[in-house]
């Protein structure tokens, strides 16, 4: 969503409801964590497309990619270099990046 407002509009089908939250989350959603010298990305996806994202892993050396498939198989693993780190995030998978 941009910055702009945006109007939500609900209906049921037959019946009477009640909303009583509305839940707005990334295509992409990022947790970066650090401890102990080592550092961890976990990008989740609710995009419909493999999607490329670059996500700023502290420290320095080497970083290991895993790249996950919805239903949880791993469907990559590279090592990248340098900082940022630069990682693919299948269409409603995850990517785990550690260094």
């Amino acid at each position: 969503m941009g910055a702009n407002p945006v109007t939500v509009t609900a209906q049921t089908a037959g019946g009477g409801g009640a909303i009583d939250a509305l839940l707005v989350m990334p295509e992409v959603a990022t947790l970066l964590t650090d401890g102990g010298g080592h550092f961890t990305a976990l990008l989740t996806s609710k995009s419909r497309s493999t999607q490329r994202q670059t996500v700023a892993l502290g420290g320095s050396g080497r970083a290991t990619v895993s790249s996950y498939a919805r239903d949880g198989r791993l469907v990559d693993r590279r090592t990248r270099d340098g900082s940022p780190v630069s990682v693919t995030v299948a269409s409603g998978g995850f990517t785990i990046a550690t260094r």
